[in-house]
């Protein structure tokens, strides 16, 4: 199976971030995925279609992770990322070169600063996903974090964002 063929199942609330329209991908544990999972569980997958699906008019890949009720606000560290394509008719996809900007909001109501970040994969199958590290300051007191793809090697339309191992700090009340 690829992204999306699969009953959707959200990612949801992980942690006291609530991933919105991120789906669970646990395709990729079995070795045929675009990518190999940096967690050696599953990985979470923004596929092309998310954005309409949310109500969003935007054509890129993209997903809002939202802090949760029970905390005040996070602070994003780093995460693992790739892309690969997704089209409806695809019987496989494949790990692509990709750009994804990550940005969010902060207690202040200000946007930080946009982080940009590339992925080369060194396969088509089972590729290594890229570490992205957070500039420190700009990415703390967060209420919100944007995934989004920037460029892509195919079109953007037909590309997923893969995220794993998203390691954030929480703050509570």
């Amino acid at each position: 199976m690829t992204p999306g063929e699969s009953a959707v199942v959200r990612a949801g609330y992980q942690n006291g971030v609530n991933y919105g329209q991120f789906q669970v991908d646990s395709d990729a544990v079995t070795g045929v995925g675009p990518v190999k999972p940096a967690s050696g569980k599953n990985v979470a997958v923004v596929l092309p279609t998310t954005s309409l699906e949310s109500g969003s008019l935007s054509l890129n890949p993209q997903n809002t992770a939202t802090k949760s009720a029970a905390i005040k606000y996070f602070s994003l560290l780093d995460f693992f990322f790739g892309c690969s394509t997704f089209t409806a008719n695809s019987v496989t996809n494949v790990a692509l070169g990709c750009g994804i900007e990550v940005s969010g909001y902060n207690t202040a109501g200000t946007m930080v600063p946009i982080a940009s970040f590339n992925f080369s994969p060194d396969e088509e199958v089972n590729a290594d996903l890229a570490h992205a590290v957070l500039p420190y300051g700009p990415f703390e007191e967060l209420v919100n974090v944007t995934f989004a793809v920037a460029t892509s090697s195919v079109a953007v339309t037909d590309t997923a964002i893969i995220i794993d191992n998203v390691t954030h700090i929480n703050y509570f009340y």
